[in-house]
């Protein structure tokens, strides 16, 4: 830092060369100055920590102090620290603040704040609050700075100080907070991902919010997601953004067993940059250089060991894949992978009851549906197939409010609780009975039922076949 005051400044030199230290007398001499004036500026160095003082006999010897400066100990700080002067003048400034503008020392010393940053907006604000710092307010507060097309979020505090000469003066610390805020922002984003993710009844709903969530923790330009076709086992491209149509058109699948694949099915995850590449197949290098990429990242998206998807992003930037970013988009890979186990799981169920209603509207025989809770008191038929309103001559409608007991008039409630514990434990019911047709007419029917799981509930699925005479008889001779 420097001194405001050349006489200080004289008699700290006079100290650095006589370092076994000097009388009050040899110091007045050297210096060619009253006895008293030299005393008072002594007293302030030594009060300062700069200088000092051992009695010797009669006599006081002053020498340097063996102390660090504080100036000596900006550069080992964690903030952007500068120093300004009562006339806004900049009198010091660290290797972090110098670096963080591209400057050199020399360059600032004696300037005007808005001198050297050239942001009309920030240096204006700035001046404003050196000038309440200057009046012996602290302040603190956040401030945003471009650089290299990049947000730099910091906590700005202005701490008034006082030089050696009685100036007033401010420290501003700049305290680099943009990770801080960016874990904010994505634990803001991931707990809103989560909630679009558990909600989301399809790969279209939830995908592309994943892609886009990696994306943004990455700080990456594009990317996408592959899912693997449990036919194949090939990964294929399901949604992308931001890449450009050539290089999607020579990366829609990745086949298996093919050098790509293999690389992602061996690594937990691929960050790397341009200086890596050469690890990649020659091919591969080829198309993101053509495609201007320069860092590239790789998670591939496992469940229980097996793998299920791949997020693939890449940036024409040169990324930074600092550990917490890392571990973020990895929890992000692990969270989708629970998503399309869920969709999958969706999707089979989906197609099983898609497969099963269709069986069901086209079979040749009659089916009946039967709620098993109440099939004691009630017997409510839940549903029939088209078969059942053929045959019976009964439609929909009609069968809703009919029960298993107006159709098989024979039957009791005795034996219907004897028929209920056998399917409770498994088994299923073979028998030959009677149907009352809407007409009246009965006609003898083979039934075999079992108990299933029918949107969560139990539920007696009887499968009806309708019986010839001759085959009536020769089930009862």
């Amino acid at each position: 830092m420097l001194d405001d005051n050349p006489e200080h400044a004289s008699i700290l030199n006079l100290l650095k060369d006589n370092p076994r230290g000097m009388s009050l007398k040899q110091i007045t001499d050297a210096m060619g100055m009253n006895r008293i004036t030299v005393a008072r500026y002594l007293d302030i160095l030594k009060t300062s920590g700069r200088v000092d003082m051992e009695p010797c006999g009669q006599a006081k010897v002053y020498y340097l102090a063996d102390r660090t400066p504080i100036s000596a100990m900006l550069d080992f700080t964690s903030s952007h620290i500068l120093i300004i002067n009562s006339r806004k003048k900049i009198i010091s400034a660290n290797l972090l603040f110098l670096n963080l503008f591209g400057l050199k020392e020399e360059e600032i010393l004696g300037q005007n704040i808005d001198e050297i940053i050239q942001n009309e907006d920030l240096s204006t604000r700035l001046l404003t609050k050196i000038s309440e710092a200057l009046s012996g307010v602290s302040i603190s507060e956040e401030i945003n700075v471009k650089k290299d097309g990049r947000q730099i979020c910091f906590r700005m505090k202005m701490i008034p100080t006082v030089f050696y000469s009685g100036q007033p003066g401010v420290a501003i610390l700049l305290e680099d907070i943009t990770a801080e805020k960016k874990m904010e922002e994505v634990m803001i984003l991931q707990k809103d991902l989560c909630w679009k993710l558990s909600s989301a009844g399809s790969f279209e709903e939830a995908l592309p919010h994943a892609v886009r969530t990696a994306i943004y923790i990455l700080e990456m330009d594009a990317g996408g997601i592959y899912l693997v076709n449990d036919n194949t086992g090939d990964l294929e491209l399901f949604f992308s953004e931001g890449l450009g149509k050539d290089f999607l058109t020579n990366y829609t699948t990745i086949k298996k067993d093919s050098a790509l694949y293999n690389i992602i099915l061996e690594k937990e995850s691929i960050f790397m940059n341009e200086k890596d590449f050469h690890t990649l197949p020659r091919d591969q290098r080829d198309d993101l250089k053509k495609e201007g990429i320069i860092s590239v990242a790789v998670i591939p998206i496992k469940y229980r060991g097996k793998i299920l998807a791949s997020f693939h992003m890449g940036s024409k930037k040169m990324s930074e894949f600092i550990p917490r970013t890392l571990r973020e988009t990895e929890s992000l890979a692990s969270l989708s992978a629970n998503v399309i186990t869920r969709l999958k799981a969706l999707d089979e169920l989906k197609n099983s009851e898609n497969h099963y209603r269709m069986l069901f509207k086209d079979a040749t025989d009659m089916i009946f549906l039967v709620r098993f809770d109440d099939i004691e008191k009630n017997g409510s038929i839940i549903e029939v197939n088209d078969m059942a309103c053929k045959r019976l001559g009964y439609d929909n409608e009609e069968f809703q409010v009919l029960t298993i007991y107006d159709l098989d008039t024979n039957l009791s409630k005795k034996e219907v609780t004897a028929q209920k514990d056998i399917l409770q434990k498994g088994g299923r019911i073979s028998a030959i009975r009677s149907l009352l047709c809407k007409n009246g007419d009965e006609i003898p029917v083979e039934l075999i039922s079992h108990l299933i799981i029918l949107d969560g509930s139990k539920t007696v699925f009887s499968l009806v076949k309708i019986l010839n005479k001759a085959d009536n008889e020769s089930e009862n001779p």
